[in-house]
């Protein structure tokens, strides 16, 4: 679940909201926040874009971060 964003960075760019819950990662399906990072680590060197599948107030959404 998103906690935080960072002001003007990747996620907050992203529209990534707080209470945002993070369900897949460049098509990987995570359950927790170890599996989150990483898959996210796995896509490359920082800077990286990355596909997230997120749900929303019960809505998925997909977003690029």
């Amino acid at each position: 679940m998103v906690a935080g964003l960072a002001p003007e960075g990747p996620g907050e760019a992203a529209w990534l909201e707080t209470g945002d819950l993070v369900v897949e990662v460049a098509s990987k399906r995570v359950r927790d926040l170890t599996q989150m990072i990483r898959a996210a680590w796995g896509q490359g060197d920082a800077g990286v874009e990355i596909a997230l599948t997120l749900l929303r107030a019960g809505e998925v959404m997909r977003v690029t971060v």
